[in-house]
């Protein structure tokens, strides 16, 4: 009775420890976004551009790059030959 009990109990803590693993893999795997910025992943199952939450990235399926998408303030000044008609 004592070697099942033993058995049960290294596959609870060995079902536990792969839980574990499991979350923390998919955590490892999750970007990010902050503002300003887009992901745009490509790679499989197509392509996804995330602005305001995040994309699972899995490495060898995916690639991954980051666009500034914040607004920038641009001055043009064109006097004289040069200028525009309004």
């Amino acid at each position: 009775m004592e070697h099942i009990m033993s058995f049960v109990g290294i596959g609870v803590g060995l079902l536990l420890f792969l839980i574990i693993i499991y979350f923390a893999i998919i955590a490892l795997f999750y970007k990010k976004v902050t503002q300003g910025e887009a992901l745009v992943r490509t790679g499989f199952k197509g392509t996804k551009v995330a602005t305001d939450k995040g994309l699972y990235v899995v490495p060898v399926f995916h690639r991954v790059e980051i666009m500034d998408i914040s607004v920038k303030k641009i001055q043009i000044e064109r006097l004289g030959e040069n200028g525009l008609l309004c």
